[in-house]
C-alpha cells in the first residue's frame, strides 16, 4: 500500500503506452517507491515484528484503528470527471510492494488499472485505459523549487477520448492521502495508517491478502514500515519498531497500537 509513489516521481523521459485495467470489485493496497537520483520517494523499512509472550502485557493503548472501516479507503482519494462520468481516482499495490496500479471508482464499479514503470510518469507520461472509449494520460510536472507540494500531476485525454482535463497538485494530494488515512501519534510523533486488500501481482486480480502501511510523513524524509496482516496473528502482541517501539494487537475488528 503505496500512495504516494504515484504523486512526486523524478525520473528519465520515455514514450507512453497503454496499458488494460482490471475490471471488477477488487479492494486493492498502497505502496511506495524506493529513492532513485533525484526521486523523492518514502523509505521502506523492517517493522523488525517480534512476538510477545501472551502473558506479557500489552503495554497502555495509544490508539485503535477499526479495520472495517478503513479498509480500502485510498480507492477515494480525489474525485474527477473522466470523459462523461465522475470517478474516484485512487492507489493500489501487490503484497510485495513492487507493482502499482490506478483504481477508478463509480456507482459501484472498480476498474484497476496497472501502471508498470513509474518512471515513464515523467516525460511524454503514461496512457491508462479506464474502459473501452476512454483513455487518460497521466504525466507529472515537478517543481524543483518544492517537489512535495508544489508538484503537479496532468491528467489529460487521450486516443481521441473526449474530456475534460485536470491538474492535481500534489501538496492537495498528500493532504488527501493524511485525510483517508488513520491518525495517530507515538512521542509526538504522527503516523498515517492504512490498511487494504492486496492485488495479486502475477495476474492484477484480488488477492486473498490483506496488508498494513504506517507511514510517517517527513517531506524528503519521509519514511513507511509495511505490514502484512498473517504476520500479526488475532490475539497475539508483538513488539513493532516505528520511530519508537511500539507493541501492536490484532483482534477481530481492530487494531490497537500500544506503548
Amino acid at each position: 500500500m503505496r500512495p504516494l509513489a504515484l504523486l512526486l516521481l523524478l525520473a528519465a523521459p520515455a514514450r507512453a503506452a497503454v496499458v488494460e485495467p482490471f475490471s471488477g470489485p477488487v479492494p486493492p493496497g498502497l505502496r511506495f517507491e524506493k529513492p532513485a537520483q533525484a526521486q523523492w520517494q518514502a523509505r521502506l523499512d523492517d517493522l523488525g515484528l517480534s512476538p510477545l509472550s501472551p502473558f506479557s502485557p500489552a503495554g497502555r493503548p495509544l490508539a485503535r484503528m477499526r479495520l472495517a472501516a478503513q479498509l480500502d479507503r485510498q480507492q477515494a482519494l480525489v474525485r474527477l470527471r473522466l470523459g462523461g462520468a465522475d470517478w474516484d481516482l485512487g492507489v493500489a499495490g501487490d503484497a510485495a510492494f513492487k507493482k502499482y496500479y490506478l483504481t477508478f471508482t463509480r456507482a459501484g464499479l472498480l476498474r484497476v488499472a496497472p501502471l508498470g514503470d513509474l518512471n515513464r510518469l515523467r516525460g511524454s507520461g503514461i496512457e491508462v485505459q479506464i474502459e473501452p472509449g476512454l483513455v487518460y494520460r497521466f504525466r507529472l510536472s515537478i517543481s524543483w523549487l518544492n517537489p512535495v507540494r508544489g508538484s503537479t500531476l496532468e491528467i489529460t485525454p487521450a486516443r481521441g477520448t473526449r474530456g475534460p482535463s485536470h491538474e492535481l497538485n500534489t501538496g492537495e494530494l498528500v493532504d488527501a492521502v493524511k485525510a483517508r488515512s488513520f491518525v495517530f501519534s507515538v512521542d509526538g510523533d504522527e503516523y498515517w495508517t492504512f490498511y487494504g486488500t492486496d492485488v495479486d501481482g502475477s495476474t492484477g486480480l484480488p488477492g486473498a491478502t490483506c496488508s498494513l502501511l504506517f507511514i510517517h510523513f517527513d517531506g524528503l524524509s519521509t519514511r513507511a514500515w509495511p505490514l502484512a496482516e498473517s504476520a500479526l496473528p488475532l490475539g497475539a502482541p508483538a513488539r513493532a519498531q516505528l520511530l519508537s517501539p511500539v507493541t501492536l494487537t490484532r483482534d477481530d475488528d481492530a487494531l490497537t497500537v500500544s506503548r
